[in-house]
């Protein structure tokens, strides 16, 4: 008979969701390394910026599938999504949400002097409304704030509950 199969937990999750993502459909996401990544006007853990209107379902799929361009980077060995929120409102073509992810491209351009890592979109925006609808100086602060500690979540490791005597089947 061939020798069993050890089977292993490992220690921390691979992924993780909190009520946060459940609160907004229409939202703006950013996907944020544990490292900073070098940008041509310096280092930000941004690697990403993107936008739903289908909720937590669009932002588990596109972390999955960005997951190996943001963890094959030099040295990330993980990453956060973050969540960014604004109101609804009327009369703004594609949603605020959409003009929101728009600014916060625009001004990480500003900042950082290219596009986050894995966007494709937005090295060609050009400025239109959206510094009319949000203020510049919020987006920055967002984007400053993202980029020192965006990949800083509570993650509490799953311990092994098992003791050793508990695991040899003596009762």
């Amino acid at each position: 008979m061939a020798a069993r199969l050890r089977v292993s937990l490992k220690p921390s999750p691979a992924i993780t969701m909190r009520r946060v993502a459940l609160e907004h459909e229409r939202l703006v996401y950013v996907i944020c390394a544990d490292r900073k990544l070098k940008y041509a006007g310096g280092y930000s853990q941004i690697a990403y910026i993107g936008t739903t209107r289908n909720g937590v379902t669009r932002v588990a799929s596109s972390a999955a599938y960005r997951s190996w361009d943001v963890l094959w980077a030099r040295g990330v060995q993980s990453f956060d999504v973050r969540i960014v929120t604004c109101r609804q409102r009327k009369g703004i073509r594609r949603g605020s949400w959409h003009r929101l992810e728009r600014a916060m491209i625009l001004g990480f351009r500003e900042l950082f002097d290219e596009i986050p890592l894995c966007n494709v979109q937005g090295s060609g925006f050009e400025e239109a409304t959206e510094f009319e609808t949000f203020k510049r100086s919020r987006i920055h602060q967002i984007i400053r704030d993202l980029s020192e500690n965006g990949a800083k979540s509570e993650r509490n490791p799953i311990v092994d509950t098992i003791d050793d005597d508990d695991e040899d089947g003596e009762d």
